[in-house]
């Protein structure tokens, strides 16, 4: 979405409908590097009745392009421009826009001699233009924007700054200085740091309503929302928590991980009657459970954990909470069991409600988990959009991984970086190497093995998640799902079913919202 100064102008403000049709089709297909001055007021050729720019594109590389609107269809022979009658248009519109270019030089060639040259021109309608002879000379078709055109606005001003084989970057002070002049009221931090800070607002601003539409499927006794990567469901999770708080309920809020359980509890803070939990570990405290033996020394993690599963299904009817909704984020991570249990905790005189958000497409833990449906009693719904991720990572997402579909066209994200390795060796040369490129954005090194995961901490000094403020994090997608960071360095080793290895693909890419950098073997990054 292109940048207005100033924002969000109404009808009213524009001369024609026609223009503000053209107005708002730039507007919302544009990226966030262009800057779109509309209704620009100036005095034109020393007139005394003012004339206004209909609307002026400003872009750090491509320039500027000054857009002539017309509400009318037009067709184009021998040069000149008539109406769909065949009468010859009254102010021929590549005059018109020649003129405001000539006068705009006028106004900037103080700050740059050479800025003629970096003005562009353009015909706009809403309507149709025909061109059924020559076109004027120095006018190229691609400076033409009929209906056909604007609805792929993008590439038509893609088109037609890429058809001039002459084109000259402003660059940045000049960008920003020839804004100070041409919008001396605009409060616009033009800076990288600063366009980049409005289209994640922006993204932020679509998450919520997006998400907001399905909040009062809490009215539901049985609710599965699903989504791909960065759709908004743990929003929503949160957003039902606080609701069902609202209306005085017991709330048991719990998921999979422990990151996410901290995060979540951070956002639920203050709700003395929301339980945020793990589930696993919510078991193991559980209000009423005998004590857990201590088990051999040296236990392994994964056999601690299966050990308080099992304690607590055995003991399960001895648990004294009772909670009148249940809401589980990342509801994939569930096995058949634990929703089972889940239902058990639900207090018989109350509402019974359970809510669940979840993505098949990162179900990496294997747990038997199922989609329920309306013959299961279950409201499904889906939440499309990837409202995260910018735009080369949400296109990987989109096109071989199976994501969600983006409308974010964020420009400040670097590509993403593709690094092959073959041994132990070069896996933690290249980690190190990639941390050298990045800035001091939060950074996390994310693998798809607690293998590799213990072989960087040990050799590049990196710490788990809750250390996070210490130094760089290294853990493995498993346990930083749900949770998202500016900056991933991913190392993926090599992994035979293709299945798991789009899992877990989708899992660790979709947790860096601006840059990437994917490491590993050859048959690995083939596949991205």
């Amino acid at each position: 979405m292109a940048i207005s100064l100033p924002e969000n102008l109404p009808r009213h403000r524009f001369r024609h409908k026609a223009e503000f049709e053209v107005y708002q089709c730039l507007l919302t297909s544009l990226r966030d590097d262009w800057v779109m001055i509309p209704s620009l007021e100036m005095r034109l050729d020393g007139s005394f009745s003012d004339r206004e720019m209909d609307i002026l594109l400003l872009h750090r590389i491509h320039g500027l392009i000054l857009i002539e609107v017309k509400s009318f269809p037009m067709r184009v022979e021998g040069g000149r421009f008539f109406y769909e009658d065949g009468a010859e248009v009254d102010k021929d519109p590549l005059s018109q826009v020649e003129a405001q270019r000539n006068f705009l030089t006028q106004q900037l060639k103080d700050l740059d001699p050479q800025i003629y040259a970096k003005i562009r021109i353009a015909i706009a309608t809403p309507a149709t233009i025909k061109v059924t002879g020559e076109l004027p000379r120095l006018l190229r078709s691609e400076q033409l924007l009929d209906s056909a055109k604007l609805a792929e606005p993008d590439e038509a001003i893609s088109n037609l700054v890429f058809s001039d084989r002459y084109t000259v970057a402003l660059g940045p002070e000049m960008f920003e200085t020839i804004i100070e002049r041409l919008a001396p009221n605009a409060t616009l931090d033009t800076s990288p740091a600063g366009i980049r800070a409005i289209a994640r607002a922006r993204m932020e601003r679509r998450l919520e309503t997006e998400t907001k539409v399905l909040e009062s499927l809490d009215e539901n006794h049985r609710v599965l929302v699903t989504g791909g990567a960065g759709s908004g469901k743990t929003r929503l999770a949160v957003a039902w928590a606080r609701r069902a708080s609202a209306r005085g309920e017991r709330v048991l809020y719990t998921c999979y991980n422990d990151p996410l359980g901290i995060a979540s509890a951070k956002e639920l803070d203050g709700f003395e009657d929301i339980t945020v939990s793990p589930f696993l570990r919510y078991l193991k405290t559980a209000p009423g459970l005998p004590p857990l033996e201590s088990g051999p020394e040296g236990e392994i993690t994964r056999f601690y954990w299966k050990r308080v599963e099992n304690h607590a299904v055995e003991h399960f009817s001895e648990i004294t909470d009772a909670f009148d909704t249940i809401i589980v984020d990342e509801a994939q991570d569930f096995s058949p069991i634990w929703l089972a249990m889940l239902e058990e905790l639900l207090d018989p005189e109350g509402p019974r409600r359970i809510f669940m958000v979840g993505d098949p497409g990162q179900s990496i833990r294997r747990t038997g988990f199922r989609l329920l449906t309306n013959r299961d009693g279950w409201m499904r719904a889906e939440l499309v959009s990837n409202n995260r991720n910018a735009p080369a990572i949400a296109s990987l997402l989109r096109q071989k991984l199976g994501g969600a579909a983006s409308p974010n066209v964020e420009p400040y994200a670097t590509e993403i970086v593709r690094t092959t390795v073959a041994s132990d060796e070069e896996v933690v040369a290249a980690v190190e190497a990639a941390l050298g490129r990045r800035g001091d954005d939060p950074t996390w090194v994310l693998t798809t093995t607690s293998t590799t995961r213990d072989l960087l901490r040990w050799r590049l000094g990196f710490v788990e998640w809750e250390g996070r403020e210490q130094g760089t994090v290294c853990e493995t997608v498993y346990r930083v799902k749900g949770l998202e960071v500016d900056q991933v360095i991913l190392v993926v080793d090599a992994e035979e079913d293709q299945e798991r290895l789009r899992q877990l693909l989708y899992s660790g890419v979709s947790r860096a919202l601006e840059d990437l950098e994917i490491i590993g073997p050859d048959s690995v990054i083939a596949r991205v």
